[in-house]
């Protein structure tokens, strides 16, 4: 879909929803449907709610390839629980070279020879993660 920005410039998005439940969070990305109304999103499957959760709505502008959630494999060797979750919960392409810098902590993960791995040439591993 195209979104026309404050500067008339027409430029492809996605809608990234991710429901936050304490400290679990699902993500969802949706390519929305431009009507005279604005636009809309289609779901497959309802997204449950209960009390105390939180809807948070993003759009993901992209030039080319769609941004989508990890579909290489993980060499999990130096990875730490807050850099998957980073990967887990991004929307990527997954490009060789590509970086990912966590969220929570220094290190980053890298796509390398068709996997993501934890990219230990860039930062060294942080001695605890949060």
């Amino acid at each position: 879909m195209i979104l026309e920005s404050l500067t008339n410039a027409q430029k492809h998005f996605l809608v990234l929803l991710t429901r936050i439940r304490g400290h679990e969070r699902t993500c969802l990305i949706l390519e929305p449907t431009i009507t005279p109304q604005g636009f809309s999103v289609r779901f497959e499957e309802a997204i449950t709610f209960n009390e105390g959760d939180t809807l948070l709505t993003e759009f993901i502008f992209y030039d080319g390839e769609k941004p989508h959630f990890r579909q290489l494999p993980l060499r999990i060797g130096g990875v730490m629980r807050c850099c998957l979750e980073t990967l887990n919960t991004t929307p990527v392409i997954e490009n060789e070279g590509d970086v990912l810098p966590c969220r929570y902590c220094k290190s980053q993960l890298r796509v390398r020879d068709g996997a993501w791995e934890w990219d230990q040439e860039a930062y060294p591993k942080e001695e605890s993660c949060s």
